[in-house]
C-alpha cells in the first residue's frame, strides 16, 4: 500500500481515532472515543478474559456501541486501546442500560486488572483522509502537537489532494477535541492489514505531491508542515478481534 509514513519520514519527524477496520456505529456524527489503559504487571491474561467476559455480557444486555480492542507493539507494552466512531456528542449523554447491568463484571473483571487510563474525544476528518474500505488489523499511529494549525491544515489538505488524484495512501485523520495535558492535537492514523504491509515499495510522498502541484509547491508545503508542528511520537498497534465487540454482529 502507499503509505503516508514515508512522508512522515521525509518531514523529518519521528518515524518511520479511527476509519474503515475500525469500530464505526453508524449514528450520522462523527465523534469518536479512544481510552487507552496500561495493565498491571503479571495480569495481562487476567485483564483480556475479563475483557471478554465484559463484551460477552454487554452483548448479552443489548449494547449498541461498537468496540475495537488494541494491543501495543511498540513503547510501553501492556497497553490496550479501545476505540469508537461515527457517533454524536448526544450519545455520550447517558450510560446504556446494557453497560449498567454489566458493572459488577466491569468492576471485578475488568477494572481491577488496570493501572492507568486515559481517554480522548476525537472527530473524524473526512476531507483530509484516504482511508479505503477494508479490515485493517495493524495501524501505525501518529500524535502530533502543533504550533501553527493554519499552515499544519493547509498542508496535510494538500498532500490529501494529491494523494486522491494519485491514488495513493490508506490514512485517516482525527482532531482531539479534549484529550487532558497529555494529548496531542491530532491523530494520523496509518492503517495495514497486517505488517508485511510495511513492506512495500511506494512512491515518496514528496514526488508524488510534486507530481500534482509542482515542485515550487511541494517545497513550499514540506517547509510549512515542518515549521507547523512542535512535537509528535508515534506507536504500533495491532487489532485484537477476540477481544473487541460489534453491535452489529460478532467479532
Amino acid at each position: 500500500m502507499k503509505r503516508i509514513t514515508t512522508a512522515v519520514g521525509i518531514i523529518g519527524l519521528c518515524l518511520a481515532p479511527l476509519g474503515a477496520g475500525m469500530a464505526q456505529d453508524d449514528d450520522g456524527g462523527n465523534i469518536g472515543r479512544v481510552y487507552i489503559v496500561t495493565v498491571k504487571d503479571g495480569q495481562g491474561q487476567a485483564f483480556q478474559d475479563g475483557v471478554k467476559a465484559y463484551f460477552a455480557c454487554y452483548g448479552e444486555n443489548g449494547g449498541k456501541k461498537s468496540y475495537d480492542v488494541w494491543q501495543s507493539e511498540t513503547g510501553r507494552l501492556g497497553r490496550y486501546a479501545f476505540t469508537l466512531g461515527g457517533h454524536k456528542w448526544a450519545d455520550f449523554d447517558q450510560l446504556e442500560e446494557a453497560s449498567q447491568a454489566c458493572n459488577d463484571v466491569f468492576q471485578e473483571r475488568f477494572l481491577a486488572h488496570i493501572d492507568k487510563a486515559t481517554s480522548e474525544f476525537t472527530t473524524y476528518m473526512e476531507a483530509q483522509s484516504t482511508i479505503k474500505d477494508g479490515e485493517y488489523d495493524v495501524v501505525w499511529v501518529f500524535n502530533f502537537v502543533i504550533k501553527d494549525n493554519r499552515k499544519f491544515m493547509n498542508g496535510i489538505s494538500k498532500i490529501t489532494a494529491a494523494a486522491r488524484e494519485s491514488d495513493w495512501g490508506n490514512y485517516a485523520w482525527y482532531n482531539i477535541q479534549a484529550g487532558g495535558r497529555h494529548a496531542g492535537d491530532y491523530i494520523l492514523v496509518v492503517a495495514e492489514e497486517n505488517f508485511a504491509g510495511f513492506d512495500e515499495d511506494n512512491k515518496p510522498l514528496w514526488e508524488m505531491v510534486a507530481g500534482v502541484h509542482g515542485e515550487e509547491a511541494s517545497e513550499s508545503i514540506r517547509n510549512d508542515l515542518m515549521n507547523a508542528i512542535e512535537k509528535d511520537w508515534s506507536d504500533i498497534w495491532r487489532r485484537r478481534p477476540d477481544m473487541g465487540y460489534s453491535a452489529g454482529g460478532s467479532e
